[in-house]
């Protein structure tokens, strides 16, 4: 049976941007691992620290998302998502798929330049039966 972090996984698996040259190529600009470990670093000491939530600004947000029934049938995302999960390889859907409380949901991020190391199964690694198995999780 397909569960609700299935669900997210998928989705978190088809996010991309556009990779910049030097990461296509492997010519690294000398700026580039001074970064690369600046980003590590953060990345290590935010995971060494407790999940409590979403900060902003303005300090934690409380009461984003609430957990309560709504009526709604959840079965055409998990069959959407179970669709998607079925056209991806073993070591596709390795990538892809983790548990709720994984590190990878935290370590996830939307910057695509070559520094930081992405999450999940990009895009761009996918062939079109994959990609358009993808696209109603984003509907």
């Amino acid at each position: 049976m397909i569960s609700r972090y299935i669900i997210a996984a998928a989705t978190l698996a088809v996010a991309t941007i556009a990779t910049p040259a030097f990461a296509q190529t492997g010519d690294l600009p000398d700026w580039v691992l001074p970064v690369k470990k600046r980003f590590a670093d953060n990345e290590k000491e935010a995971l060494a620290e407790e999940f409590v939530g979403v900060r902003t600004e303005e300090g934690l947000q409380s009461g984003l998302y609430t957990i309560e029934a709504t009526g709604i049938s959840t079965e055409l995302i998990m069959q959407a998502a179970q669709v998607f999960l079925d056209t991806l390889t073993p070591a596709q859907r390795i990538r892809t798929q983790f548990a709720v409380d994984a590190d990878e949901w935290r370590k996830w991020s939307n910057v695509d330049n070559g520094i930081y190391v992405r999450q999940g199964t990009s895009l761009k690694e996918m062939d079109e039966a994959q990609r358009a198995a993808a696209m109603p999780l984003l509907e």
